[in-house]
């Protein structure tokens, strides 16, 4: 990872807000969703993953490339009440359910990561997703019931999302991986109240995931990571590539809404 003064830093492929994506992609391919809310589930994907802004570039870009949690909370809120209107098939009351059982899906899924090791086999399971994922060894006795309904290709859309993902958190060091578990316990932290109202318990104080072990208490302690906390000068890991489209669509937007140059300059030119 490459760290910046102004607290960001920059991974090829990996981020934060990508964490949510893979949950939600794994609540489809292992059919947790309601049956109703997977066609806008799906448009909410596609929209996060390829930085799709529906409302005509009104969204900022920060907010578009890297939103938060309670960003994409609002953007599956939104696209199932939009579907259930338009589909015209239920209840306010069975709409406002589906939005809450996605939601809780989600947060459940994201606050159930209570460890280092349970985030690592959260986003390094991803690849059990894939049919054709060449690095996933072949277990014949696994247990059929904790296997995907559905299935990706690396070559589908969500499919090609989850391969990147996979492959770029298999080369990840171990600092760089403590690292974006320290990212993704801040990131979450906005949404420990609506979790806890979903799930009907009071909101528990945070505390710091620290090692179990005392081999990964020793590497921890000489990285100077061992005393990172969830607070405001955590860093926030976001994506190169993401960040380099970001950046030209920026230009567009300003090449689009810049006025044309002066008329001396165009004779000039000529």
């Amino acid at each position: 990872m490459e760290g910046f003064e102004d607290g960001l830093v920059l991974t090829p492929i990996l981020a934060t807000s990508k964490i949510p994506i893979l949950a939600l992609i794994i609540g489809y391919c292992y059919k947790d969703l309601p049956p109703s809310t997977v066609p806008p589930i799906l448009s909410t994907l596609v929209q996060l993953i390829e930085h799709n802004d529906l409302r005509e570039s009104q969204t900022e870009l920060i907010s578009l490339y890297f939103p938060s949690l309670k960003e994409i909370l609002k953007l599956i809120e939104d696209a199932v009440t939009s579907f259930a209107k338009e589909m015209n098939t239920q209840t306010p009351t069975e709409v406002a359910n589906d939005v809450k059982a996605v939601q809780k899906y989600l947060l459940n899924s994201l606050w159930s990561i209570t460890s280092l090791d349970m985030f690592h086999d959260f986003v390094s399971g991803v690849n059990r997703l894939l049919v054709d994922y060449e690095n996933t060894p072949k277990n014949e006795s696994v247990d059929k019931g904790t296997q995907p309904e559905k299935l990706l290709t690396s070559s589908s859309f969500l499919g090609r999302f989850v391969y990147n993902i996979a492959i770029a958190f298999e080369v990840l060091v171990f600092d760089d991986t403590v690292e974006l578990w320290n990212t993704f316990l801040k990131y979450r932290e906005e949404t420990k109240e609506l979790w806890s109202n979903l799930n009907g318990h009071e909101v528990r104080q945070s505390h710091h995931d620290e090692p179990q072990t005392q081999w990964q208490r020793q590497v921890l302690r000489n990285s100077g990571l061992l005393d990172a906390r969830v607070d405001g000068s955590r860093q926030q890991v976001i994506s190169q590539i993401d960040l380099a489209q970001m950046l030209e669509q920026q230009v567009q937007i300003m090449q689009k809404y810049s006025p044309p140059p002066p008329q001396e300059l165009e004779t000039k030119r000529l």
